[in-house]
């Protein structure tokens, strides 16, 4: 058999689907992580300038 005979035969698509839906998930966990810390940081720079406009009208 040549090498592409072996490579199609070994081929197994459970491994590959497997490997794909890995690599997804890191993906996604990766954006999701960005995503997170961007939206805690402009929510506590909302938070901070709230506290500091009640800590200046007393």
């Amino acid at each position: 058999m040549n090498i592409v005979g072996n490579l199609l035969t070994e081929f197994n698509q459970e491994d590959y689907d497997r490997n794909r839906r890995a690599e997804g998930y890191e993906d996604g966990y990766d954006d999701g992580v960005v995503y997170g810390k961007e939206l805690g940081r402009s929510e506590g720079e909302i938070e901070g300038e709230r506290k500091a406009a009640i800590a200046n009208a007393k």
